[in-house]
Protein backbone atom coordinates (compact mmCIF):
# COMPACT_ATOMS: atom_id res chain seq x y z
CA UNK A 1 0.00 0.00 0.00
CA UNK A 2 1.56 3.63 -0.99
CA UNK A 3 0.28 6.68 0.68
CA UNK A 4 0.25 9.70 -1.33
CA UNK A 5 0.11 13.21 -0.47
CA UNK A 6 1.06 17.01 -1.30
CA UNK A 7 1.33 17.78 -5.16
CA UNK A 8 1.74 14.16 -5.92
CA UNK A 9 -1.56 13.14 -4.40
CA UNK A 10 -4.51 12.88 -6.40
CA UNK A 11 -6.16 16.26 -5.68
CA UNK A 12 -9.47 16.25 -6.30
CA UNK A 13 -10.96 20.03 -7.71
CA UNK A 14 -13.13 21.84 -10.09
CA UNK A 15 -11.06 23.28 -12.55
CA UNK A 16 -11.36 24.98 -16.15
CA UNK A 17 -14.51 23.68 -18.38
CA UNK A 18 -11.71 20.95 -20.76
CA UNK A 19 -14.04 17.76 -21.75
CA UNK A 20 -11.68 14.71 -21.18
CA UNK A 21 -11.17 13.06 -24.33
CA UNK A 22 -12.54 9.93 -22.55
CA UNK A 23 -15.56 11.29 -21.71
CA UNK A 24 -18.88 11.72 -23.43
CA UNK A 25 -19.85 15.74 -23.17
CA UNK A 26 -23.30 14.80 -21.80
CA UNK A 27 -21.23 13.13 -18.63
CA UNK A 28 -18.83 15.85 -18.48
CA UNK A 29 -21.34 17.06 -14.97
CA UNK A 30 -20.24 13.91 -13.33
CA UNK A 31 -16.03 14.73 -13.21
CA UNK A 32 -13.69 16.65 -10.89
CA UNK A 33 -10.55 18.36 -12.46
CA UNK A 34 -7.86 19.58 -10.92
CA UNK A 35 -4.44 21.93 -11.93
CA UNK A 36 -1.38 22.47 -10.06
CA UNK A 37 1.62 24.71 -11.09
CA UNK A 38 4.70 24.98 -8.90
CA UNK A 39 8.17 27.12 -9.66
CA UNK A 40 11.30 25.47 -7.68
CA UNK A 41 14.79 26.98 -7.41
CA UNK A 42 16.98 23.77 -7.38
CA UNK A 43 20.81 22.83 -7.38
CA UNK A 44 21.53 19.16 -8.90
CA UNK A 45 23.20 17.40 -5.83
CA UNK A 46 24.21 14.44 -8.01
CA UNK A 47 23.53 12.67 -11.66
CA UNK A 48 23.13 9.08 -12.22
CA UNK A 49 23.03 9.02 -16.25
CA UNK A 50 22.78 5.17 -15.97
CA UNK A 51 19.87 5.15 -13.91
CA UNK A 52 18.43 8.25 -16.07
CA UNK A 53 17.78 10.46 -12.67
CA UNK A 54 19.21 13.35 -10.48
CA UNK A 55 18.66 14.22 -7.16
CA UNK A 56 17.66 17.85 -6.60
CA UNK A 57 17.58 20.13 -3.41
CA UNK A 58 14.47 23.07 -3.39
CA UNK A 59 17.10 26.08 -2.26
CA UNK A 60 14.58 27.86 -0.46
CA UNK A 61 13.04 24.59 1.44
CA UNK A 62 15.91 22.41 1.67
CA UNK A 63 13.62 19.75 0.41
CA UNK A 64 15.11 16.96 -1.92
CA UNK A 65 13.65 14.99 -4.79
CA UNK A 66 14.83 12.32 -7.36
CA UNK A 67 13.45 13.78 -10.86
CA UNK A 68 13.36 10.57 -13.44
CA UNK A 69 12.16 11.47 -16.49
CA UNK A 70 10.32 8.97 -19.21
CA UNK A 71 13.03 7.92 -21.10
CA UNK A 72 15.79 8.20 -18.69
CA UNK A 73 16.69 10.96 -20.54
CA UNK A 74 18.07 13.39 -17.31
CA UNK A 75 21.40 13.83 -18.89
CA UNK A 76 19.64 15.83 -22.08
CA UNK A 77 20.84 19.13 -20.83
CA UNK A 78 24.52 17.74 -19.41
CA UNK A 79 23.83 18.83 -16.06
CA UNK A 80 26.39 18.07 -13.27
CA UNK A 81 26.28 17.98 -9.73
CA UNK A 82 26.61 21.78 -7.87
CA UNK A 83 24.16 23.15 -11.15
CA UNK A 84 21.50 25.77 -10.22
CA UNK A 85 18.34 24.74 -12.20
CA UNK A 86 14.85 26.03 -12.05
CA UNK A 87 11.39 23.57 -12.12
CA UNK A 88 8.27 24.79 -13.26
CA UNK A 89 5.76 21.51 -13.00
CA UNK A 90 2.02 21.47 -13.79
CA UNK A 91 0.30 18.61 -13.26
CA UNK A 92 -3.70 18.06 -13.64
CA UNK A 93 -5.72 15.12 -12.49
CA UNK A 94 -8.91 14.67 -14.26
CA UNK A 95 -11.78 11.71 -12.62
CA UNK A 96 -15.21 10.27 -13.91
CA UNK A 97 -16.96 7.36 -13.53
CA UNK A 98 -15.61 4.72 -15.88
CA UNK A 99 -17.35 3.29 -18.53
CA UNK A 100 -18.13 -0.53 -18.15
CA UNK A 101 -15.77 -1.13 -21.16
CA UNK A 102 -12.85 0.95 -20.28
CA UNK A 103 -9.81 -0.74 -20.50
CA UNK A 104 -8.28 -1.37 -16.65
CA UNK A 105 -5.08 -1.48 -18.00
CA UNK A 106 -2.77 1.96 -16.80
CA UNK A 107 -1.24 3.65 -19.86
CA UNK A 108 1.53 5.75 -19.85
CA UNK A 109 2.45 8.38 -22.76
CA UNK A 110 5.57 10.49 -22.25
CA UNK A 111 8.16 13.04 -23.82
CA UNK A 112 11.79 14.49 -23.36
CA UNK A 113 12.80 17.29 -25.61
CA UNK A 114 15.48 19.51 -25.38
CA UNK A 115 14.83 23.20 -25.62
CA UNK A 116 16.31 27.06 -25.06
CA UNK A 117 15.49 29.74 -22.87
CA UNK A 118 17.25 32.86 -23.71
CA UNK A 119 19.63 31.32 -24.37
CA UNK A 120 20.46 28.83 -22.01
CA UNK A 121 19.63 24.74 -21.92
CA UNK A 122 16.65 23.56 -21.13
CA UNK A 123 14.47 20.15 -21.25
CA UNK A 124 10.46 19.92 -21.20
CA UNK A 125 8.76 16.74 -20.00
CA UNK A 126 5.40 15.71 -20.05
CA UNK A 127 3.16 12.98 -19.27
CA UNK A 128 0.10 11.35 -19.55
CA UNK A 129 -0.92 8.27 -17.20
CA UNK A 130 -5.04 7.09 -17.67
CA UNK A 131 -5.79 4.48 -15.50
CA UNK A 132 -9.29 2.67 -14.04
CA UNK A 133 -9.12 2.40 -10.27
CA UNK A 134 -11.81 0.88 -7.75
CA UNK A 135 -12.63 3.34 -4.68
CA UNK A 136 -12.52 1.04 -1.36
CA UNK A 137 -12.54 3.39 1.11
CA UNK A 138 -13.67 7.19 1.17
CA UNK A 139 -13.02 8.61 4.80
CA UNK A 140 -14.84 11.92 4.57
CA UNK A 141 -13.23 13.44 7.97
CA UNK A 142 -10.08 12.20 7.29
CA UNK A 143 -10.43 13.55 4.53
CA UNK A 144 -8.48 10.16 2.67
CA UNK A 145 -9.88 7.87 -0.59
CA UNK A 146 -7.97 4.41 -0.82
CA UNK A 147 -8.22 3.28 -4.56
CA UNK A 148 -7.00 0.47 -5.69
CA UNK A 149 -5.88 -0.08 -9.35
CA UNK A 150 -6.25 -3.24 -11.92
CA UNK A 151 -2.67 -4.39 -10.75
CA UNK A 152 -4.29 -4.73 -7.01
CA UNK A 153 -1.97 -2.28 -6.11
CA UNK A 154 -3.96 0.00 -3.06
CA UNK A 155 -3.18 3.85 -2.68
CA UNK A 156 -4.59 6.31 -0.23
CA UNK A 157 -4.79 9.61 -1.28
CA UNK A 158 -5.54 13.07 0.68
CA UNK A 159 -8.53 14.88 -1.13
CA UNK A 160 -7.46 17.96 -0.50
CA UNK A 161 -10.19 20.28 -1.80
CA UNK A 162 -14.52 20.78 -1.19
CA UNK A 163 -15.07 20.02 -4.59
CA UNK A 164 -13.19 16.44 -4.60
CA UNK A 165 -14.96 15.76 -1.58
CA UNK A 166 -18.23 16.78 -3.04
CA UNK A 167 -17.30 14.50 -6.00
CA UNK A 168 -16.82 11.37 -3.66
CA UNK A 169 -19.62 12.01 -1.84
CA UNK A 170 -21.59 11.40 -4.48
CA UNK A 171 -20.43 8.44 -5.40
CA UNK A 172 -20.02 4.99 -3.37
CA UNK A 173 -17.11 2.12 -2.46
CA UNK A 174 -17.12 -0.16 -5.10
CA UNK A 175 -17.41 2.10 -8.26
CA UNK A 176 -14.46 2.22 -10.77
CA UNK A 177 -13.48 5.67 -11.76
CA UNK A 178 -10.88 6.62 -15.09
CA UNK A 179 -8.31 8.91 -13.96
CA UNK A 180 -6.17 10.87 -15.92
CA UNK A 181 -3.17 12.76 -15.10
CA UNK A 182 -1.05 15.04 -16.90
CA UNK A 183 2.58 16.12 -15.99
CA UNK A 184 4.82 18.67 -17.68
CA UNK A 185 7.98 19.78 -16.34
CA UNK A 186 10.13 22.12 -17.54
CA UNK A 187 13.70 22.05 -16.36
CA UNK A 188 15.96 25.57 -17.21
CA UNK A 189 19.89 25.27 -16.74
CA UNK A 190 20.09 28.72 -14.88
CA UNK A 191 24.18 28.19 -14.06
CA UNK A 192 26.61 30.60 -14.71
Amino acid sequence: MRFAAGPAAFVLAVGLPVASAGLAAADAADMVESVETLRVSAEVLSVDRDAGQMLLRNTETGEEWVHAPPGGLSGILGLEAGAKVTALTTRGVTAYPAPADADPAQQVDGFTVGATREGKPAMVVGRLITQVVELTAWDPEARLATVRAADGETTIYEVRTPEGRDFLANHTVGERFVVEVSETLVLIDETG
